[in-house]
């Protein structure tokens, strides 16, 4: 069957459920030879492909996997989305002369957040704005206080307005993914043997930042990975192994070689290009 978009899924499903084995195979596999047109033809073509060994089947993860992925690409949406929303809070500050990124270096950190809802709710006196900063800021108060000197524009104070709200509501989406991930992760882990309490203990898992989930990821991977630390890897940090567990989990053995799975990666050059080069 040839299909587009998302229509295969609630059919291809209902099949598997059924007890049949279904080979979900890319378009560039099953491109016709010229001259066939018809539905008919296609199909014909695609039988005889597959009848020959020609058709290789795609990675489907298991249905849980499957699940916690649609949480953690919206959750990766919603991170994306944010960027574009410090980027128009910084125009709009800058709109009114007021250089925070000058004096912070992450304008909707602690301090920058800080000082933003101060202005959104009347203050403009440089000294006061000032004296909010957070006592990681490496900036002194004196760089700190010449960077608030805005012209005060009513409409961009609106725009200020508008976009920080919409900040904090992406910022309440993407807790709110991370919450139903926890809630998944912990139900399917709830009979596991292994004791997450066992999990080592890395600096690098204890890291805090704006990209990093808001629960023990260190513990559940723990668990479902049958006691293997992935922390332990260099180079390895929470978003990577989040991305493993939601991308393909423990269904890695469906690839029949490292090989496979490194093509599925995107990780293979294109040894066409190469030649012709």
């Amino acid at each position: 069957m040839e299909s587009t978009g998302n229509y295969w899924q609630t059919l291809f499903a209902a099949i598997v459920k059924a007890g049949f084995e279904v080979f979900l195979v890319c378009g560039s596999q099953t491109k016709n030879v010229k001259g066939r047109k018809t539905d008919v033809q296609d199909c014909q073509w695609i039988q005889w492909l597959h009848s020959v060994g020609m058709l290789s089947h795609s990675f489907i993860p298991s249905e849980w996997v499957a699940n916690l992925r649609i949480y953690s690409r919206q959750r990766l949406k919603y991170i994306q989305h944010q960027r574009g929303i410090i980027s128009q809070i910084q125009k709009a500050l800058q709109a009114m002369n007021l250089r925070l990124e000058v004096a912070l270096n992450d304008v909707t950190g602690k301090s920058g957040r800080a000082i933003i809802e101060a202005i959104l709710k009347g203050e403009r006196n440089p000294i006061v704005l000032a004296y909010i900063e957070y006592y990681r800021v490496k900036k002194s108060r004196e760089e700190i206080v010449r960077s608030p000197e805005g012209n005060w524009q009513q409409a961009q104070l609106f725009i200020l307005g508008q976009y920080y709200k919409e900040y904090e509501q992406n910022l309440e989406r993407i807790t709110a993914c991370e919450k139903a991930m926890n809630e998944l992760m912990e139900e399917h882990l709830a009979d596991n043997e292994i004791d997450p309490l066992s999990a080592p203990t890395h600096t690098k898992a204890l890291k805090k930042n704006k990209q990093t989930p808001c629960f023990d990821l260190q513990k559940h991977s723990f668990q479902y990975f049958g006691g293997v630390d992935l922390f332990a890897i260099e180079g390895v940090n929470q978003n990577t192994v989040l991305t493993l567990m939601a991308e393909v989990g423990k269904d890695i053995h469906k690839f029949h070689s490292s090989k496979a799975f490194a093509n599925w990666l995107h990780l293979c050059p294109n040894q066409k290009l190469l030649v012709e080069r």
